[in-house]
């Protein structure tokens, strides 16, 4: 799966009923104080946990194969890139994939899903996701 040819689309340019993870994504990352320039996912580095499509309409089923190369692929990627912060926007994902990794790592709700705006303990995901990446910006521009 290559997710390049989403993300390079400009400001507010996903209209597609399947794009709603990128909608609901930038508008966090602009309220979290990214830049709103042409695109907000040139700032972050952003992939996919899981290396095959779900089938349409349909959730993905995991498989410990499926796990494997998950756990594989973001391990190189965490290593060939160094974020400072990484941020699972799918409990499902940190769940299965990133408890296996020995990166530092926190986790949201999938911004697709209902949990996204549901509060939990007086938060919901999105006003989780908005302030950690808040702080993530606002720590850099302190240094």
């Amino acid at each position: 799966m290559r997710t390049r040819g989403i993300l390079n689309k400009p400001l507010h340019g996903w209209k597609a009923p399947g794009h709603a993870i990128y909608r609901q994504l930038e508008s966090a990352l602009i309220e979290a104080g990214l830049p709103a320039n042409d695109s907000v996912f040139r700032q972050i580095a952003f992939m996919n946990a899981f290396q095959r499509p779900a089938k349409t309409g349909a959730s993905i089923r995991n498989s410990n194969l499926d796990i494997e190369i998950a756990v594989t692929t973001v391990d190189q990627v965490i290593k060939a890139i160094q974020p400072d912060h990484v941020v699972f926007v799918s409990t499902k994902a940190k769940k299965t994939v990133g408890k296996r990794l020995k990166q530092e790592l926190k986790g949201v709700h999938h911004p697709a899903c209902p949990w996204w705006n549901r509060k939990q303990d007086g938060i919901s995901s999105k006003q989780r996701f908005i302030g950690l990446i808040s702080g993530y910006v606002n720590a850099k521009e302190e240094t």
